[in-house]
């Protein structure tokens, strides 16, 4: 008899232990996947910051190549941008953008109606999703600056030119050096900028 109830309660202990068990992986599993779950979310964050980089540094470089282009109207893009303030930008409106009228005045201005393809471009039209662009950055915006005090002895047109573009990063990091759409995002930490910086060629 005494034998039979010894039995009986060591089944019951070794029950006990195996659920504790269970319960213990199943705690173990849950933190797992709230981590992996934390993970995922911060890549998916990574991924836009760099899809948006990438695209601003696409839109700089084909500002670049459109002031190449225009030689015989540097004057117009040498006036768009204030490097102080960065007031003077194209792409999605705000306080201080630039006043540009599209399409120009005049259909022969062709600097006016690359800077009007651009704004554009800032704003998502290389790609919609509907009625929506969504080809861009965040609150796309783009300014051109030229610093005349750089211009190389005796020979005009050969400062430098700098294509800036700001956009709205997903989290805040450090307010960039930058000056371009300053002010006009949910905070300065939240602004991202990139610059491209060239002088055009002497071809005489």
């Amino acid at each position: 008899m005494m034998e039979t109830t010894s039995t009986s309660i060591r089944f019951m202990s070794n029950k006990g232990t195996s659920l504790i068990e269970v319960l213990v992986a199943l705690v173990i599993v849950a933190l797992g996947i709230l981590g992996l779950a934390g993970l995922q979310a911060r890549a998916t964050v990574a991924e836009f910051e760099s899809y948006q980089r990438s695209q601003a540094i696409v839109l700089a470089s084909d500002m670049v190549e459109r002031i190449r282009m225009n030689r015989a109207n540097l004057g117009y893009f040498k006036s768009i941008s204030d490097a102080v303030t960065g007031a003077g930008y194209l792409g999605t409106t705000g306080a201080n953008s630039y006043a540009l009228i599209c399409p120009p005045a005049v259909s022969t201005d062709r600097a006016g109606a690359d800077l009007c393809d651009w704004q554009d471009l800032l704003l998502g039209s290389s790609e919609s999703k509907g009625s929506n662009k969504v080809g861009a950055m965040v609150g796309g915006r783009g300014c051109i600056f030229y610093d005349s005090t750089t211009e190389l002895a005796g020979v005009p047109d050969s400062g430098l030119f700098r294509i800036a573009i700001s956009w709205q990063g997903s989290q805040e990091t450090v307010a960039p050096s930058i000056n371009c759409a300053n002010g006009v995002y949910d905070t300065e930490a939240k602004r991202r900028t990139i610059e491209v910086s060239f002088r055009l060629a002497n071809l005489k």
